[in-house]
């Protein structure tokens, strides 16, 4: 099986996909960490890749949670799983147009306390203008 991974994502690179999105839910994590043991396997190199993740679902307590200690929580896991150092873009999955603001804005000053997973973007997916 991880040679099946490893074929598909060497593939994928060369034929030029550099693009990878995960989610702390696809798979409970397993996607990553699956990704993460591909990618080990192979010669890309991380800075030719461009890696999107997201967080804020909890299923554990079948809530959404974009708290600031929740999201520093959930990148770690997510970097351990990808066996990676930063992610290029990092999403609030599914934000709930009734939670607060102020936690929201709180979270996306986290870039600025830790620069060191972070390397583009810190955005929150699914607004709505």
């Amino acid at each position: 099986m991880a040679k099946i991974k490893w074929v598909v994502l060497r593939t994928a690179v060369s034929l030029g996909i550099n693009y990878f999105d995960h989610a702390t839910c696809y798979g409970d994590g397993e996607v990553e960490t699956r990704f993460g043991d591909a990618i080990s396997l192979t010669e890309v190199k991380r800075e030719d890749l461009i890696i999107q993740s997201k967080c804020g679902l909890r299923f554990d307590k079948q809530i959404f949670d974009w708290r600031k200690s929740n999201i520093i929580e959930s990148v770690d896991g997510i970097l351990q799983r990808l066996k990676m150092e930063y992610i290029d873009v990092l999403l609030l999955h599914r934000p709930d147009l009734l939670y607060d603001p102020e936690q929201i804005a709180e979270a996306e000053r986290i870039e600025l306390a830790h620069e060191e997973w972070y390397r583009l973007y810190l955005s929150s997916g699914k607004f709505l203008p």
